[in-house]
């Protein structure tokens, strides 16, 4: 259960990013498990397909072997490979290992209020001969959900877990990651404190 205010809802990227279901708000399990590797990777966690620096292919990441239990064995070195499970973004290797933790998209409990908002953006580009700078920017126009209340489900595969050396200790950093997920997130779009 986790409260937004004066936020953008998130939408589904499998659904044109529908942010709304019969005037409820949708935060898609992609953002859920996104934002969990992400603060996870920034708790200094070995984490496959999130890289702080730059998105390095997976196959590089796993020196694309031969033997796949190799690159299996490999992959599960790595936190969200072991909660969400693997797959190939280069298409280099055939690597398909299945999700442990399994995550539902999240919804507002209540239909929320959408307020049509202006947000401007501005920064400087240069300075001009006399020192002054006027700077420049742009308008966006976007829908703010006023307030949402939002439940969200999922669960646990026990069997892929044991196959594939889940932990406890996974599972307590799942739910720090899950706890925290929202603290770097600081857009536009998400203002402190919402």
């Amino acid at each position: 259960v986790f409260d937004a205010a004066r936020c953008v809802p998130n939408g589904d990227p499998q659904t044109g990013l529908q942010r709304m279901v019969d005037g409820r708000a949708l935060v898609s399990q992609f953002c859920i498990k996104n934002k969990v590797k992400k603060y996870l990777a920034l708790e200094g966690h070995k984490i496959l397909h999130y890289d702080l620096e730059e998105a390095i292919p997976i196959a590089q990441k796993l020196k694309a072997k031969k033997n796949i239990e190799e690159v299996e064995k490999e992959a599960l070195e790595y936190l969200d490979t072991r909660l969400f499970g693997a797959c190939d973004l280069a298409g280099k290797l055939q690597l398909k290992l299945p999700g442990i933790v399994g995550v539902e998209n999240a919804m507002s409990c209540d239909k929320v209020n959408l307020i049509d908002m202006n947000l401007c953006k501005s920064y400087q580009v240069d300075i001009n001969e006399d020192g002054t700078n006027n700077g420049s920017g742009f308008d966006i126009q976007n829908e703010i959900m006023d307030y949402g209340l939002f439940t969200c489900f999922g669960g646990t595969n026990l069997q892929y877990g044991e196959r594939y050396g889940f932990t406890d200790e996974d599972m307590e950093l799942f739910f720090h990651g899950l706890m925290h997920m929202f603290d770097n997130d600081q857009a536009v779009a998400r203002p402190i404190g919402s």
